[in-house]
């Protein structure tokens, strides 16, 4: 009896297993079902949705950019007076950027708000490239140029016969890898790096021809014609191969597309026929492990799309997710039968369809939150401390200010006009320096009474000046000082340029500011102190005004409408109403 049991058993699991495995293996049939999901938009897509922290964004027909998130919801769409270029980026703080009438480049906010527009001077060829501290840059064929966050133009440098098949690629410390159009003896490509205060290096000859280029942790990872791979980074600007990965080591038989994982030091190889994956690090080109997919040819995909542990892949009938160790975690034998130009899988479970008539339709596949679905690009503000002068001066009691009268005056006017990228190493350290030497001396709680003060307590209005010409640089700087500023500084003076600072400077990514500036009105000024509070107003109104409406309904809404209350004077009132008005009449 126990023995029977026992066999019936033991042939009840392995028919559950194998069914499992049947199951498993059989994958979803999406041709007969309909989507979970259908968004109507104004017209197709007109390039592959690039994800955002609050979901997607695309170009669109008759003008128009699309927001939307990965479960349908329109965020928002905006019309625009000119062609779009079909490409968009997004860069730190969630700033977005489109190419209008060719030459154009457009910055919009969060919320899809316009916030200036510049004339290039030249045809863009490609979506613009995001930098660490909010500047981006654009290329032409025969130029590349930089731009700051309040659309000045900070250099531009003339490189005649860019390849513009192959998008400028940021190296691991800044610097910009631009491939050009002619070839070494061998059809080896060349190119030449670039500082991202517009410097650039001799050409460099690589061992082949690129036919694709990532950026990653590492450097630039490189895909040969000739099946290889390889590695490229940069010190200092100076660009070296850090490894290769011939053809005869990898196991790799075809031209490989290649990708990244996101936040990682792997990335993905796909080729052959059928699709055929191959996991490396980046930091030395080691392979981990290569399988074959169920996608029948890596030249007919139209999706490849790595998440932290898995990656997606799709041609135009099925799709197919993986894990490191080439186990199936979903299989779709059969998509629907629509006239389809682009694909993705959503951070929400969905494979999102972008069909030619108009609508995106999602189909659920993944229930559960995990490793499988895309993680939002969180895109920390840096800066590029690896080009600064290493020693600027800094202001103490003996050599005084570290920038004078003049030099203030100096850098002001550059800030102001544009174009001043050689002077960025020198202005931008000492600038650097000195905000933190002023948070320093102002976070000192005591100090020795039989010596000086500490340089920027003693010299109350130099802070002023240092913090002026921070907000006037066009990018992020100094802004992580300004929060702890704000909470230990106790002198009024300094106080009103601090709120000053975050007025002037406008970009809040990461809502610090405006979090500090509510603090500081709930719980260290007066409430009779209607200057600072009014100062405080006003510097929330701009920061919502440019950073749109997640600032505005995270946190602004909230201190504007505090200030109302009773206990401030009508001044602070009727202040922090006519800011109301003003974000009102706005349209953000």
């Amino acid at each position: 009896m126990n023995l029977k049991k026992s066999t019936f058993v033991y042939n009840f699991l392995l028919f559950c297993t194998l069914f499992c495995l049947w199951g498993q293996n059989k994958g979803t049939d999406l041709s007969r079902r309909q989507p979970d999901w259908v968004a109507v938009l104004g017209g197709n897509l007109l390039c592959e949705p690039v994800q955002t922290e609050a979901g997607y964004v695309a170009v669109g027909e008759g003008k128009m950019l699309h927001s939307f998130t990965g479960d349908g919801k329109i965020l928002w769409q905006k019309g625009f007076s000119k062609r779009l270029s079909p490409f968009v980026t997004s860069g730190v703080g969630g700033m977005l950027y489109v190419v209008t009438g060719g030459s154009k480049l457009d910055m919009l906010n969060p919320g899809g708000t316009p916030l200036w527009t510049s004339d290039t001077g030249f045809n863009i060829e490609n979506a613009p490239l995001a930098g660490r501290d909010g500047r981006v840059f654009v290329r032409g064929h025969d130029a590349l140029a930089c731009y700051g966050l309040n659309g000045k133009r900070r250099w531009i440098l003339k490189i005649k016969g860019q390849n513009i098949q192959l998008p400028v690629t940021t190296l691991n410390d800044g610097s910009l890898l631009v491939f050009l159009d002619r070839t070494a003896e061998g059809n080896k490509s060349v190119a030449i790096t670039v500082t991202p205060f517009g410097d650039s290096s001799e050409e460099i000859t690589f061992a082949g021809k690129v036919i694709q280029s990532v950026p990653c942790k590492d450097g630039a990872l490189l895909s040969f014609s000739d099946s290889s791979l390889g590695m490229v980074s940069s010190d200092k600007g100076k660009a070296f191969s850090k490894w290769t990965l011939p053809s005869q080591k990898s196991g790799i038989t075809g031209p490989a597309k290649i990708a990244c994982c996101p936040g990682e030091n792997k990335a993905w190889a796909v080729w052959g026929t059928p699709a055929t994956l191959t996991l490396f690090r980046t930091a030395d080109g080691t392979v981990s492990r290569t399988f074959t997919s169920s996608v029948r040819s890596a030249i007919s995909l139209k999706m490849y799309s790595p998440l932290s542990r898995s990656i997606v892949l799709a041609d135009a009938n099925r799709a197919a997710c993986f894990d490191e160790q080439g186990e199936t975690l979903w299989n779709i034998d059969r998509l629907p039968p629509k006239d389809w130009n682009f694909a993705l899988f959503t951070d929400t479970g969905y494979i999102t369809l972008c069909t030619r008539s108009w609508v995106l339709e999602g189909y659920r596949i993944v229930q559960s939150l995990s490793s499988q679905k895309p993680k939002a690009p969180k895109k920390n503000v840096s800066s590029y401390r690896e080009f600064y002068d290493k020693t600027p001066p800094k202001s103490d009691s003996i050599t005084g200010a570290a920038i004078n009268a003049d030099k203030a005056k100096e850098i002001e006017r550059a800030f102001s006009k544009g174009d001043f990228g050689e002077k960025e190493h020198e202005w931008l350290a000492v600038l650097e320096a000195e905000i933190s030497k002023m948070r320093s001396d102002w976070l000192s709680e005591s100090w020795d009474y039989t010596v000086q003060k500490p340089y920027f307590k003693a010299n109350v209005p130099y802070n002023a000046t240092i913090l002026s010409l921070c907000a006037k640089s066009g990018i992020s700087l100094g802004q992580e000082n300004i929060p702890s500023l704000l909470k230990s500084c106790d002198d009024p003076t300094v106080m009103i340029s601090l709120v000053r600072y975050a007025a002037e400077a406008k970009f809040d990514p990461e809502g610090q500011i405006l979090y500090t500036l509510d603090y500081i009105a709930r719980n260290k000024a007066r409430s009779d102190d209607s200057t600072l509070l009014c100062e405080i107003a006003a510097a929330c109104t701009q920061i919502c005004l440019f950073m749109g409406r997640p600032a505005f309904f995270s946190q602004g809404r909230a201190l504007l409408t505090y200030m109302m209350y009773p206990q401030f004077s009508s001044k602070v009132r009727d202040t922090a109403r006519a800011c109301l008005e003003q974000i009102a009449s706005s349209g953000l």
